[in-house]
């Protein structure tokens, strides 16, 4: 390979099991941000998959504390480099559409610290970082650990 930043990508997964990490050479975590591939290319890679999915769970509502389905909730991490990852789609930032009974599921996030938040979008985009960071002060913090479970209800925030 020619020598320069890489994306670490993993596919093929049994089901069932997740992406936790996959490390190399001085153990820096790359499957979320680029490495640079050096001439004397990459020893010691290892990857790491795990059963311990983790779930949070939780239900979106509205100003009168009613159960929205309208809104969408917004899982992103605290930690704004892992926001996006160049040409690909970031698997710690994820948006999801609650039924009608306002709950929403995440299943499969990596373990970190995350902002969780409800919004009525009107379309935004959710991979644009300025739309993430105006979710910020109204978003819940939460620490996600793997095979855990956990609940969080929401107020849905109005995004213009």
């Amino acid at each position: 390979l020619i020598p320069g930043p890489y994306m670490m990508v993993v596919g093929g997964l049994p089901p069932g099991w997740v992406l936790k990490a996959v490390t190399a050479g001085s153990g820096q975590n790359v499957v979320d941000l680029p490495f640079d591939l050096t001439s004397a290319g990459v020893r010691d890679m290892v990857i790491s998959i795990t059963d311990q999915i983790s779930t949070l769970t939780g239900v979106a509502r509205d100003a009168e504390g009613r159960p929205s389905s309208s809104a969408t909730v917004v899982v992103f991490p605290t930690n704004k480099a892992l926001w996006t990852v160049p040409d690909m789609a970031s698997r710690r930032v994820q948006a999801a559409a609650p039924g009608r009974d306002g709950r929403y599921t995440f299943r499969g996030l990596p373990s970190g610290d995350y902002f969780v938040a409800a919004a009525d979008s009107s379309g935004a985009d959710f991979s644009d970082g300025s739309v993430l960071t105006t979710l910020m002060a109204t978003a819940v913090h939460v620490t996600i650990n793997d095979g855990e479970s956990q609940a969080q209800d929401l107020r849905v925030t109005v995004i213009k």
